[in-house]
């Protein structure tokens, strides 16, 4: 701790500096106000090091101090350091560490490896050690090393360094990146590593599933998938990889097999670190695949190449070694594992155990007073989870944008040719097939299959191989009804799936904004689209449908409401929960089925269950997220009071005033003793740069302190801990070295804490992390579109209808319903356009000349009004998709 005497100026203190090189500590008094050149110097002479002086620097915490301004917050900030450091430059020290790397003493290179660690989120000796060719000699150690601790570091070295690699940027060169304020060009993957790195990383990954080993190497990948200008590399030799060992995408699956611990005998920390990586590996792919197909929503005719694209392989293959499942075994495994060591034994309801934990998190709370590390590892599992859900979402609706197109030959054509063969349907003689029987309009079919694309063929396509004899038998029994009677097959099976894509936002793909939990169903969808389906037959019977009016749509809504009510009312925890939630689904009769739809009718207006309108909600969705985003971050430019937070609590006397620059690329804040007015952002001397948040970790965040911790928390966030405040999140970096803590956020109350952390998830274009802003955003949708229905006396929403689907507006074009145009009316036929009066000026006109009687009167008129508009907007919206 630094010492003040009275006999010194004020600019000047007694600060304890240490020589690195010999251990010994002296008192020297430095002047704040010298330049910081002059400081190093009378630090070294006193330890007569004066003629090294121009090769070293001082350290705070390990950290090089570049100026005195820098060397004053040391010393003299909110949290000033106890000593200063007189070492060896971080240049020089890159010259002695790389010569000290040697290939054929690992004893020494695992040395110069712990050395290296003081200094990796260093510019200076990146720059140098990049300059000797660094990254080569360490690709080299990770591919020769025999040792686990020497192997380990030298993958977190890579790791840190990264960050900082750069060649002088060429304005030939297409292939900038930022790092920081600055734009570099890099050279090839091809210069920077050995051939046998990747290979070597990819080895440990799927052989040496050991903690030390496996979080570093994981880390190191997802880097190298993150960056672009490396991504392309990784996954063609990744590809070639799997190729050559195919076995490495089953391990990875197979980890998440469930044993006798829930875990397959693996720590939950090897667990998140593995769905990171798989995380990560199909981003990426997904990501590249449609940039280089523009989308992917498009493609030849009948052609599912998209759908199979080499980009899109990593996808297929986890799905075919059956991830989805996996996930939810393990889930379900370790929230179970989890209900029979607490306390009470008991479970929770909804969506877990780690539902209510991912809930606490949002909240700004912990479940726990003291959470395990083993605890919090599985909490992170959930998340990753979660994540992958998204993933899921956006795959799935790329594939559901891919138009089904039969024509012969195609691949669309052999898929539902597998659907014929499994339904057990016999060609005509000349080889034809009459796709009427399997539930098409026609024997050419075009729009039956268009509301839920390519992916809901696969669905019906996997769904009638593996229940191909009970298909068979269903077809076998509507070929001998009349066929007004016959369910068909295909037409029911769509009408399912969009109620399943819309339950889970597949058709518009936007779940990562608005589910934050574990979702079992979803991971299930096949299974569940299984048990809807066998519901939709016998709803189809007890209804007396018929297939020549709207019955197919009719028995849809039903079963709409029936669904989300069962999804809503079930807890589904474990396997037991799944069942109770398909004898839910299965097992309630037709009249209770009926009388809660008709409940729920009377609170919900029907008009907001066709499809113009769910289309219509899509667009305001995406436009209320959007607000709500630049509303989050408009609390960030603003700013606010925050308590200074330390491992035991709020520091006393203390406070600190955050506020994000308008720019949105830096965030200011500045230490105070109390709050009082808005401070200006030039009043606030410290900033932190957005770029370098690497994440958002709820709860109170410990900086790591010794190499064991990092080694053992690497690539993941650390365990946090609980202050005596709550509502508490961490900006954190890996950038240059371990995590460590930019800024920490103790918020009074539940509004602003959901305000700042998805105002920084969302300027970061991550995900929501509280239910508050998700609700609020569909909130603000459905309140929307009541509003739209109650203008619906002139064009307006009709128009705004018509916008949001792609159509023409009423005020002209041949589908226009209720439209009017003064100077030049339509030649419609009077008998398809719907009267439309003037809109009122006030409420007056309910009660003119009819007394009482008047307002029901008008009431019953502006149902008749809706009940007309809605037919004809409909059929407008039919006759254009046909």
């Amino acid at each position: 701790m630094e010492s003040t005497h009275p006999q010194h100026p004020h600019n000047v203190s007694v600060v304890h500096v240490v020589n690195e090189a010999s251990g010994a500590v002296a008192e020297i008094p430095i002047d704040f106000t010298a330049h910081l050149p002059h400081t190093v110097l009378k630090c070294a002479a006193r330890f007569n090091r004066a003629q090294e002086a121009p090769v070293l620097v001082l350290r705070a915490d390990g950290h090089v101090l570049r100026d005195r301004q820098a060397l004053a917050a040391a010393l003299r900030g909110t949290n000033p350091v106890a000593s200063l450091v007189l070492s060896i430059s971080p240049k020089r020290s890159a010259q002695s560490i790389f010569a000290e790397l040697d290939l054929t003493d690992e004893n020494n290179a695992k040395r110069a490896l712990l050395d290296m660690q003081k200094f990796v989120n260093d510019q200076d000796f990146a720059t140098e050690f990049f300059a000797l060719n660094g990254l080569f000699r360490l690709s080299q150690i990770v591919s020769t090393a025999k040792n686990n601790m020497t192997l380990s570091l030298a993958l977190m070295s890579l790791h840190s360094l990264l960050e900082f690699y750069y060649v002088p940027s060429s304005p030939n060169k297409n292939h900038g990146k930022t790092r920081g304020s600055n734009t570099k060009s890099f050279a090839p993957f091809e210069t920077l590593f050995t051939p046998s790195f990747i290979p070597t990383l990819l080895i440990i990954l799927q052989q040496h599933p050991q903690t030390i080993l496996h979080r570093p190497t994981t880390s190191l990948l997802i880097k190298l998938l993150d960056d672009p200008l490396f991504s392309s590399h990784l996954l063609r030799a990744i590809q070639d990889y799997v190729n050559e060992h195919p076995q490495l995408i089953p391990t990875l699956v197979g980890r998440f097999t469930t044993g006798k611990d829930g875990f397959a005998g693996l720590g939950s920390g090897v667990l998140a670190s593995t769905l990171a990586f798989i995380n990560a590996l199909i981003n990426r792919a997904m990501e590249d695949g449609e940039d280089n197909s523009g989308g992917g929503g498009h493609q030849n005719a009948g052609s599912s190449s998209t759908a199979h694209d080499s980009k899109f392989l990593f996808f297929d293959a986890f799905e075919a070694n059956g991830l989805r499942r996996a996930l939810v075994s393990v889930m379900w495994g370790a929230a179970a594992s989890s209900v029979s060591s607490s306390p009470t034994g008991a479970g929770s309801s909804g969506g877990g155990t780690w539902n209510r934990d991912l809930a606490a998190n949002a909240a700004g709370t912990s479940s726990e007073d003291g959470p395990s590390t083993a605890h919090s590892e599985m909490n992170e599992v959930a998340k990753l989870v979660v994540e992958f859900q998204r993933l899921l979402v956006r795959e799935w609706n790329r594939r559901k944008r891919i138009p089904v197109v039969i024509s012969p030959g195609s691949d669309h054509e052999r898929v539902l040719v597998g659907i014929w063969t499994s339904a057990g349907l016999d060609a005509d003689s000349n080889g034809s097939h009459k796709w009427r029987r399997l539930g098409f309009d026609s024997d050419t079919p075009r729009k039956e299959l268009s509301r839920v694309g390519f992916l809901g063929l696969e669905i019906i396509a996997s769904f009638t191989a593996s229940f191909a004899e009970n298909v068979s038998r269903f077809m076998y029994d509507q070929s001998v009804k009349a066929s007004e009677k016959r369910c068909p097959f295909v037409k029911a099976s769509a009408e399912v799936l969009e109620i399943l894509f819309d339950h889970w936002e597949i058709s518009t793909g936007c779940m990562n904004t608005t589910v934050t939990t574990f979702q079992p169903l979803l991971l299930e969808l096949e299974h569940v689209f299984a048990i809807t389906l066998r519901l939709y037959f016998r709803l189809w019977l007890e209804m007396e449908a018929q297939n020549t009016g709207d019955d197919v749509t009719r028995v849809g809504k039903t079963i709409r409401s029936h669904f989300r009510h069962c999804v809503n009312s079930t807890a589904i925890t474990d396997l037991q929960g799944f069942m109770a939630f398909e004898r839910d689904v299965l097992s309630t009769s037709y009249a209770v089925i009926r009388e809660r739809q008709l409940s729920e009718l009377n609170n919900d207006d029907e008009l907001l269950q066709t499809r113009p309108f769910r289309m219509l909600r899509e667009k305001l969705y995406a436009s209320n997220y959007e607000f709500i985003k630049e509303q989050r971050i408009g609390c960030l430019i603003a700013g606010s009071w925050f308590p200074v937070l330390k491992e035991k609590g709020k520091l006393k006397g203390a406070v600190k005033y955050y506020r994000l620059n308008p720019n949105r690329k830096y965030l200011h804040h500045g230490d105070f003793r109390e709050p009082g007015s808005a401070p200006s952002l030039e009043q606030l001397p410290h900033k932190i740069e957005i770029s370098h948040i690497t994440d958002i970790i709820t709860g109170y965040f410990k900086n790591p302190r010794s190499p064991a911790a990092d080694i053992s928390n690497y690539g993941l966030a650390s365990s946090p801990i609980s202050p005596t405040t709550t509502l508490t999140f961490s900006l954190v970096t890996s950038i240059g070295g371990p995590v460590t803590t930019l800024a920490q956020f103790a918020c009074t109350h539940a509004t602003q804490y959901s305000e700042w952390v998805d105002g920084f998830n969302m300027l970061l274009d991550r995900s929501i992390a509280t239910q508050d802003t998700a609700a609020l955003i569909l909130q603000l949708t459905q309140h929307e579109m009541r509003l739209g229905l109650l203008g619906i006396t002139g064009n307006g929403f009709v128009d705004a209808v018509a916008a949001a689907t792609g159509g023409e507006s009423s005020s002209g074009g041949d589908r226009s319903v209720g439209g009017r145009d003064d100077a030049a009316p339509t030649d419609h036929d009077d008998s398809t356009v719907v009267e439309v009066p003037e809109l009122p000026d006030n409420l007056a006109f309910f009660y003119q000349d009819s007394g009482a009687g008047g307002l029901q009167e008008g009431i019953g008129g502006l149902e008749a009004l809706l009940s007309e508009l809605n037919a004809k907007s409909l059929e407008g919206f039919d006759s254009d998709n046909e």
